[in-house]
């Protein structure tokens, strides 16, 4: 213990200071799950997490199901300080609680009764009754444990221990976690990112999301994000949301079907309460779409068939739906609902994979050069959209990032050089769709040099 090599290395004395962290917990306890699902945590994550520090320091650690009272425990401590070896007390307590996950308050009698302290039994007595607290329960305990020792008493077999389910993350608890870990300037971006991404999805995916963006945030901390704005962050966090909430038929059917939508519609051609309107979507999913929402092992393969074609590329089917119709509301309103089957499709699949592999670039960026990796982070902005739209946007986001991006993010391109070849790269893609300007922006480019320059 840090406490015994002080004793060892100095001269000086040490003076222990007791307080009630929870002093309204009731002497038989509390569950450490129900205690964490409170606040939000994972008890799993909180118990790995101390026994790192515990082991870091040489100190034996369980794991603890029961929170108990140390108002009691307190009060001997404070007067084990006045007699001679009563030091060993504080020892006992430890190991009791944080090791052996026993109620320190019944286990008193069991440290007295080990005859390890040199202090008499009466006075461990003598010291309940005048702390005032729960004396009856407290002393009833106290001569359990002595008559455990003395082997009076037999205690039965242990009852399995209840597995207590983790507690799932909510929108509230995901948000809480944001404004306890991400700096200020990043806190609006990150906790929109996991309202977006409830709403899309489910708080776990939301999850997923934190998950994934807490990696970049300790590249940004590791390369001086604070001076930077916390750009890397910031950036990262914004684009990794709209990348995971990818518009397929399914999220265009749930706007669509929603009551703010129509709501909006009467808004903007004025009509009445009291009257009717007609609304038609005119929808036109090409192949990509049709395929997307396939299971992964049908259509994957379908996709690489048709890769190349110039049909599947051009085919659309047109639809128009009326929506002010049951018929019609009800059918966008059904395929609304199979977001629990989006994660089987073959484009959440690949969306995946993609989001994977941007991150993975913006991680070998930050390596080398800041602001590159906060422009391969924006240059996901490409990627958005619905069928043709996303088509254009995605073929120009690869292009670029095959072009630039990656061989800059691994020294094979000047990093350097990538900054400003990206920004304009990018400005010249969200200008013009149809890429002419994107064309006439790489005719443009300087060579990039060969000799990598990192930051």
């Amino acid at each position: 213990m840090r406490i015994e090599k002080l004793r060892h290395n100095y001269d000086i004395d040490i003076k222990l200071v007791h307080f009630p962290l929870h002093p309204d917990t009731p002497p038989e306890g509390r569950e450490m799950a129900g205690f964490y699902a409170e606040r939000g945590l994972d008890p799993d994550k909180m118990y790995q997490d101390m026994k790192q520090r515990m082991d870091a320091e040489g100190l034996p650690y369980g794991k603890r199901t029961h929170s108990y009272n140390s108002r009691l425990a307190q009060e001997l401590g404070k007067w084990s300080e006045t007699v001679e070896g009563g030091e060993k007390l504080e020892q006992e307590f430890y190991k009791a609680y944080f090791v052996n996950s026993r109620n320190i308050g019944d286990v008193l009698g069991v440290i007295a009764g080990s005859g390890e302290l040199p202090i008499p039994v009466d006075n461990f007595r003598k010291s309940i009754r005048e702390s005032g607290v729960a004396v009856e329960s407290n002393l009833k305990g106290f001569e359990l444990g002595l008559a455990y020792m003395s082997g009076e008493l037999k205690l039965p077999n242990a009852v399995p221990e209840k597995k207590i389910p983790k507690a799932r993350p909510s929108a509230e608890s995901l948000i809480t976690d944001v404004l306890a870990t991400y700096p200020a300037e990043a806190q609006a971006i990150v906790s929109e990112g996991v309202k977006r991404l409830v709403d899309y999805q489910n708080p776990a995916y939301a999850k997923l999301y934190l998950d994934r963006l807490s990696e970049i945030l300790t590249i940004d901390r590791e390369r001086g994000g604070e001076r930077n704005g916390w750009a890397l962050t910031v950036e990262t966090g914004r684009y990794l949301a709209l990348m995971m909430s990818y518009e397929d038929i399914i999220r265009v059917a749930d706007l669509k079907s929603r009551r703010s939508r129509m709501e909006r519609v009467r808004a903007d051609v004025l009509a009445k309460p009291d009257e009717p309107i007609h609304v038609t979507e005119f929808l036109k999913p090409g192949f990509d779409e049709m395929t997307s929402v396939m299971p992964s092992w049908l259509g994957r393969p379908i996709m690489n068939w048709a890769r190349g074609k110039e049909w599947a590329n051009n085919y659309n089917f047109a639809m128009r739906v009326r929506t002010d119709t049951i018929n019609g509301f009800m059918r966008l309103w059904t395929l609304s609902k199979l977001r629990f089957y989006r994660p089987k499709t073959y484009r959440y699949q690949e969306e995946q994979k993609a989001i994977e592999g941007w991150l993975n670039t913006v991680r070998s960026a930050a390596a080398l050069h800041y602001q590159l990796a906060v422009e391969v982070a924006e240059l996901a902005n490409l990627r958005k959209g619905y069928s043709d739209t996303h088509k254009r946007g995605l073929q120009n986001f690869t292009r670029i990032m095959d072009k630039v991006g990656v061989p800059c993010s691994t020294a094979a391109k000047d990093p350097a050089w990538g900054v400003n070849a990206l920004s304009k790269l990018r400005a010249a893609a969200l200008a013009d769709p149809e890429g002419d300007a994107l064309e006439k922006a790489f005719s443009e480019l300087d060579a990039a040099p060969q000799a990598a320059a990192a930051e």
